[in-house]
This record gives structure tokens, sequence and C-alpha cells, in this order.
């Protein structure tokens, strides 16, 4: 039996081929996996399910449930306390991380600068403006702590922030904020091989994540509205009424694109819109007030508000709340000028 000569070699190169185009797909792989690690936007912790939202914080996570629901809180040493006696106007602010704020100091926040606002420029006050807001908050877990904790301050008007993701239910993990949801799906997958992958490769659930959101998030997102938000701000709006006190709601934007239209909403809850015309609960939508600016001047991120824009959120929140006569006032003074910094 006679051998070609070049049978030898071309086996030899072909073996090489399929080494370089391995090694080739094998780098592929290695570098998607590093940029699905740098932005897929969640962590995978200690092997564990991933997170969509990385929350380092300071302080002592403590987590206990209230009305059947996990509720966590951290320490805010630089947030003040309710004053031990109640006097004049009195609003408790319930929200998650844009009304913590996060990020930033208490007093840069929107909250406390309203709270300014109403005390420098109304004459029915004092006006006292109690922030009960934590990170990855949603309208079930605002809603037990206003039971359990709000109402005993007795407020004349509750305002409940609404952010793009409160449909969504999200719980901790060591110290990281996981989306409930994306936690079950992960338990519920079989087989060793899935499970192994699952809870070490990024890249793996990245595209997970985003084959599930296109293909599942449309189906449920209203069922989510009606069940996460909606039904929480019936109970709420109940309690608040028997409490003869009012409600009113403030519905973030998503901070995407280069700026607002002015006169357009930006609210991602159609329903709620519907729900709160509907209760005659006031919705203010602070798009038109972000419309003055750009949208990378007023975020961190998609959702976190900067400084400015916590000031923008904080003029336009009192503008509402006089316009609506939510607040009680007989004249409004004008705004003060902003003082220009000093020369060094």
């Amino acid at each position: 039996m006679t051998t070609h000569p070049r049978s030898a070699p071309s086996a030899r190169r072909r073996a090489i081929g399929w080494i370089l185009i391995a090694g080739v797909w094998l780098a592929a792989l290695a570098a998607f996996e590093l940029l699905a690690r740098t932005y897929g936007g969640f962590v995978l912790v200690d092997g564990r399910p991933a997170s969509l939202e990385r929350h380092d914080e300071f302080g002592e996570l403590t987590v206990e449930t209230i009305g059947g629901v996990a509720v966590w809180k951290r320490p805010h040493p630089d947030r003040p306390l309710p004053r031990p006696v109640k006097e004049g106007f009195r609003i408790v602010a319930l929200g998650d991380s844009i009304l913590l704020p996060a990020l930033l100091a208490d007093r840069d926040g929107a909250v406390r600068l309203l709270e300014g606002e109403l005390n420098a420029r109304l004459d029915a006050g004092p006006y006292e403006v109690v922030n009960v807001s934590e990170g990855g908050w949603n309208t079930k877990q605002q809603e037990q702590v206003l039971l359990h904790e709000g109402l005993s301050l007795k407020p004349d008007l509750v305002i409940v922030g609404l952010s793009p993701n409160d449909h969504q239910q999200f719980a901790y993990r060591d110290g990281q904020l996981l989306e409930v949801e994306f936690l079950r799906a992960l338990d519920r997958r079989r087989g060793w091989w899935t499970r192994l992958v699952s809870e070490r490769s990024y890249l793996y659930n990245f595209l997970w994540l985003r084959w599930r959101g296109l293909r599942h998030a449309p189906q449920t997102s209203e069922d989510l509205e009606w069940s996460t938000i909606i039904e929480p701000l019936g109970r709420i709006k109940a309690s608040v009424d028997s409490n003869d006190a009012s409600l009113a709601i403030i519905c973030m934007p998503l901070l995407v694109g280069d700026r607002f239209e002015p006169g357009t909403g930006g609210c991602e809850f159609e329903h709620v819109v519907a729900w709160a015309a509907q209760k005659g609960v006031p919705l203010f939508d602070p798009a038109t007030a972000y419309s003055a600016h750009p949208t990378a001047d007023l975020r961190l991120d998609n959702i976190h508000l900067s400084p400015l824009g916590h000031r923008v959120l904080a003029d336009a929140v009192f503008g509402w709340l006089v316009e609506h006569r939510l607040v009680p006032y007989r004249t409004v003074r004008e705004k003060e000028a902003a003082r220009p910094a000093a020369q060094p």
C-alpha cells in the first residue's frame, strides 16, 4: 500500500487549523465573559445567583419580616429623626434609593431640600418632612413600613415615590440586592451542568436575562404592576384615609436619552396613572420639570439622581404641592436666588 507523501503534513495542518479555531473561540468566549462581568449589570456572590444591582452601602444591614414581607434597613446617621412632638404640618415620604438618596448625603436629597423650601417660602408651618426610604424597597415594603411605623407619626400627608423598577421584587443575600424572580428562576433550573454554568458564568446569565426579558417581560409586566404597586397603593390609601391624612404619589421617570421633551410624561406605569385619576389621588410626573435640563446632568445612572437632579425634583414637587393645595399656606414667598460662591 502506498502512502501519499503529503498526507501526514496535511493532517498536521488540519489539526493545527482546528486548534487555532478552537483557540479563537475560547479567546472570544473569554473576552465576552469579561465584558459580561463588567457591563452585565449584576454580580455573582460566592457562586450564588446574580444580582441586578450591586449595593455596596455602609452600615450594618438588618432584615425583619413585617406583615409577611421582608423589610431591610441600614442606619442613616445623617438623616434627622422625627421630632419627638409633632409641630405644624408633617409629611411622611416613602420611597426607595431615589428618595434615600443613593450615593448622596441626606442634606443633598430632594426630601430634605423640599423641607427647606417649605419652611423658607410658606407661612403656615413649621413643616416637617420625615424621610422613610430605603434602597431596594418596593411598594409592598413601603406599605408595611407605613402601617407599622409611619402612621404612628400622625402624618398630614403621605407621599409615595414610585421608581421605574418598582414592579420588581428584591431580596438581600450576602449584602447584595437580588431580584426575586431571577433567584426563583435560577433555583428552578435542573441538571448539574446548567447549575454549574449559571453559578459561575456572567456571560451565561447575561444571555439568559436578555432572552427571558425579551420573551416574558411584556407578558407579565401588567400583572406585576397590579400586584406589586396598585394593590399595595390601594391598601395604603385606605389606611391613610382612616387616619385623616392625604396621599400623593410621585412617579419617577426612567432617565434615558438626551433630554425629556417638554410636556411629555415619563411615568413607566400607565395603569398606576389611571388608578390614581380614578381614585382622586394626586400624582406628579417630574418629566416636564426635567425637560429643562440635559438628562446626563440629572442622573448618576438611569434611575438615581445627581445633586442637580434632586434640586430640580425638590423645586418641582414644591410647586406641585402649592399648586394643588396639598400643604397649608396663606402666601408663597419668592425663592431666594442662589448665592455666588465666595471668592478665594
